[in-house]
């Protein structure tokens, strides 16, 4: 499977030299304004099978817009911001996909497309097992990507969260042995999450990324970022 990479860095600061210093941003301070109202929008996929997941229910979380995901796994919706940056979430639900959250890696000042992936149970479970860590039968995991100031998967990365065991991305799955993110997916997996909130941060050439906290939900997925 490959990885969720999201676009929302392009959210959080702004991308002034990102090839000489793709990490130049991390200095900037987040937005303080946001337009009355933004888009949220994306496509959700299935990674396994890389096909899109139509029929998926689309929730802003915690009150917003309702959707359906159409044909091609699209959907789209408008926040009302009130004129400042929203910490909002989606929540996606599918009668054959694991229940999943979005949450972006920092508050939403501006139009947002992500791409988003929802696993069938036997693929979460698969994921589960090449990470080498027994799944407990109440946890919930998390998939959490590590990216720049453009949105790139940054390799190198080491994750720390309060919560769950960390097990990084190599060649496009869960390697036990890996000790930092690869520069295909930038990606790690925490399984056995207890309670229902985990704090999530980075830390790259010498670089402490922006730490977050999501909602985690047993017997569910939830996928974020880390962003300079």
């Amino acid at each position: 499977m490959r990885a969720m990479l999201v676009l929302a860095a392009a959210t959080a600061c702004a991308i002034p030299d990102q090839k000489s210093n793709p990490l130049v941003c991390a200095a900037d301070p987040l937005p303080t304004t946001a337009p009355a109202q933004v888009t949220i929008g994306g496509t959700i996929v299935d990674p396994y099978q890389n096909i899109p997941v139509p029929g998926a229910t689309v929730q802003l979380m915690p009150t917003g817009f309702s959707t359906m995901t159409g044909d091609t796994g699209e959907f789209s919706g408008m926040l009302a911001t009130g004129g400042t940056p929203s910490s909002s979430y989606l929540k996606l639900t599918n009668a054959t996909y694991v229940d999943t959250y979005y949450y972006p890696g920092a508050p939403i000042a501006g139009d947002l497309d992500v791409p988003i992936e929802m696993l069938l149970p036997p693929e979460l479970a698969a994921i589960g097992s090449a990470s080498g860590v027994a799944l407990g039968s109440n946890s919930a995991e998390l998939i959490i990507s590590v990216v720049d100031c453009g949105g790139s998967a940054v390799a190198g990365a080491t994750i720390t969260t309060d919560s769950g065991t960390v097990v990084y991305f190599a060649n496009d799955k869960p390697d036990p042995a890996a000790t930092a993110t690869d520069a295909l997916t930038g990606a790690a997996l925490v399984v056995n999450i207890t309670g229902s909130s985990t704090a999530v941060t980075a830390n790259a050439d010498q670089i402490m990324f922006r730490n977050h906290s999501v909602g985690t939900v047993p017997g569910a997925l939830t996928e974020t970022t880390i962003q300079p």
